[in-house]
């Protein structure tokens, strides 16, 4: 699950790096806020303590463009095949070289 994350969060960085400044700060903030929460919600081991991340709130959703839902989508499925282990090793090859 791990290396997906890790592969999502360079991609996502890629994929922003000639944005606007509006949209950096904006970008760099809801990053910020995610790393704040995951630092409260997992321990110095890295082990969860309780629920993990938190839901997208209504508003939040109403503002992304459909190709930002999109991408949304696809990364539930694949982070929901991930989590079922539902994941092939040449797919981690090619996540990697991306």
């Amino acid at each position: 699950m791990r290396l997906m994350g890790d592969t999502y969060v360079k991609d996502e960085f890629r994929r922003h790096k000639n944005c606007s400044q509006e949209q950096s700060l904006i970008f760099l903030k809801e990053w910020t806020d995610y790393c704040m929460m995951l630092s409260k919600q997992l321990s110095n081991k890295g082990i969860v303590k309780g629920e993990l991340g938190k839901p997208l709130e209504a508003r939040l959703l109403e503002k992304l463009e459909d190709e930002q839902l999109m991408q949304l989508f696809e990364l539930k499925c694949e982070a929901e095949k991930w989590g079922q282990g539902n994941f092939e090793e040449e797919e981690i090859k090619v996540k990697e070289g991306s």
